[in-house]
């Protein structure tokens, strides 16, 4: 398998979820702004003397209200970003825990379960199916040729016997495990 992360994961997939992260990141903190704005600024009163200890009082709620909104913000992007971590390493993690799951299962099921068609890895996926569904072919060759030969042992004819060994080694030669 000789898949590299652009085929497995879509490049544009990459980039519309680090467009979205990066959108919703840039409201949040446009958001932020606005509540410190609203919540440090205050009105410059009707004279001179309201106007500077309106400014005083601001100057010093200023550094608190930066720093909890700051804390927030820092907060916020983290959850957004466990989240999106999350959510991707589920399309990855399901298909790696149901490949696991099918070759566990393989020789008693029928057919592989396979993987939701949302998650990442659907070409090796199939890559995994078609596999299995060529040693099971195999293996039913390997299996009718392993009667026979038991047969043929069985009637004694040497000239069948000489003849499945062939198909045996053919069979064998077809499959080669590194």
């Amino acid at each position: 398998m000789s898949s590299t992360l652009d085929d497995i994961v879509p490049v544009s997939m990459h980039l519309q979820l680090i467009g979205k992260v990066a959108l919703v990141t840039s409201a949040v903190a446009a958001l932020t702004l606005l509540i410190v704005i609203f919540f440090v600024g205050a009105d410059g009163g009707n004279s001179y003397l309201e106007a500077l200890q309106s400014h005083s009082i601001s100057q010093s709620n200023l550094g608190v209200v930066m720093l909890i909104m700051g804390l927030f913000l820092i907060g916020f992007v983290a959850v957004v970003t466990w989240v999106v971590t999350l959510y991707a390493s589920f399309r990855v993690a399901g298909p790696l825990f149901r490949f696991c799951r099918d070759l566990e299962l393989s020789p008693i099921a029928d057919r592989p379960i396979g993987i939701r068609k949302d998650d990442y890895l659907q070409e090796v996926s199939q890559e995994l199916l078609d596999t299995v569904a060529t040693l099971r072919s195999h293996y039913k060759e390997v299996e009718a040729v392993t009667s026979q030969l038991s047969d043929a042992y069985q009637d004694s004819n040497k000239k069948k016997i000489a003849e499945l060994l062939v198909t045996i080694n053919e069979l064998e030669g077809q499959v080669h495990v590194d």
